[in-house]
């Protein structure tokens, strides 16, 4: 594969259903791009409480003004919602559902300065609880998900439509 094409793969990967825009799978979109942080967690009782009374995992990541990072956070169990701080917990950048039949998050951020950084991994509805996968990605990319995450947007942009899936 040329350079130029691969370079162009991220771009291209993203597929049209049903006029709404789908993310691929993770290691169809990501083979040379570097996972900057990848974390797998729960959003549980004991987790930091939010001003709206959800829960939250906080991640702290480091970065250079004029990088590009992308950032998924997805979960089956929860309505994901995300945001994106500065170190003192100034809300720069927030996310809950990127496109129409999901609840997975995404976003990409451009930081404006080389410092340290708050990435919050939350649910939508300060009541929601569950397990989740937070991936960031050094570079402008399309969202990364599971293969489990694909199939409940599928069900859910079938359902939207009426149609009804066999499990």
């Amino acid at each position: 594969m040329s350079s130029k094409l691969r370079s162009l793969l991220p771009l291209l990967t993203l597929i049209v259903l049903g006029g709404v825009f789908a993310p691929v799978m993770a290691q169809d979109t990501t083979e040379s791009a570097t996972v900057l942080l990848q974390e797998t967690g729960t959003l549980e009782a004991g987790d930091v409480t939010l001003d709206d009374g959800s829960l939250a995992d906080v991640y702290e990541i480091s970065g250079q003004a004029g990088q590009t990072i992308s950032i998924t956070l997805e979960s089956i169990e929860f309505d994901s919602y995300l945001l994106f701080q500065t170190a003192e917990g100034k809300t720069l950048h927030e996310n809950d559902d990127y496109a129409q039949n999901n609840r997975q998050s995404y976003m990409s951020v451009e930081l404006p300065e080389t410092g340290t950084y708050r990435i919050l991994a939350n649910a939508y509805e300060n009541w929601q609880q569950g397990s989740y996968i937070l991936t960031v990605m050094d570079g402008l990319l399309p969202p990364t998900l599971s293969n489990k995450a694909l199939r409940q947007i599928e069900a859910n942009r079938l359902n939207n439509l009426g149609i009804q899936q066999d499990q």
